[in-house]
Formats: structure tokens, C-alpha cells, sequence
């Protein structure tokens, strides 16, 4: 194993795989119309912030204010936007 590589928000690519950031909650997580368990929420740094999407329960860690720790995302774009993707593999935690 190696240890991981955290980078700032500003430095996320488009089809990124593996990324791992320090963001803090901006915004509280949002249901997603359409779509019973995924929810949405805004995270950033003092680089900048990014939407990240979250299925099943894993987004109770999300509370606005905290610091989270995302591992192993990887990057969606939608619309034109780069999008944080939290699937079975990442790791969120508080």
C-alpha cells in the first residue's frame, strides 16, 4: 500500500480517478429528484468548491461546518461541470 496523495479542489482534472481531498461541507446534502438514495453536496476548500454525489447513507458524515475526508472518488462531468462521485469503493469520513 501507499500512502495517499491529498490534493486542493482547483487541482481536480476532468475524468479523474483516485482522488483524494480535505474539503469542508458548504452546503447541506440535497435529495436528487428522480432518484431515491443518491444525494448532492457541495464541498470545498480555500481553492475553490466542487458538487459531490453520494448514494445510500453514506452522506450522514456531511454535516455544514465539518472537515471530510474523500479517498478513491472519482470525477463526472455533467453539463460541463467536474462532479466528485462517492461510489462503494471511496472512503468518506468525518
Amino acid at each position: 500500500l501507499k500512502k495517499p496523495k491529498f490534493i486542493k479542489v482547483d487541482g481536480i482534472e476532468p475524468a479523474a480517478k483516485g482522488v483524494n481531498i480535505y474539503a469542508k461541507v458548504v452546503k447541506a446534502p440535497e435529495k436528487v429528484e428522480g432518484s431515491e438514495d443518491l444525494r448532492e453536496i457541495v464541498v470545498g476548500d480555500s481553492t475553490g468548491i466542487v458538487k459531490m454525489s453520494v448514494r445510500d447513507d453514506r452522506y450522514q458524515a456531511c454535516e455544514v461546518g465539518k472537515v471530510v475526508r474523500i479517498q478513491n472518488a472519482h470525477v463526472t462531468m455533467i453539463k460541463g461541470f467536474i462532479r466528485l462521485t462517492v461510489d462503494k469503493w471511496a472512503a468518506l469520513k468525518p
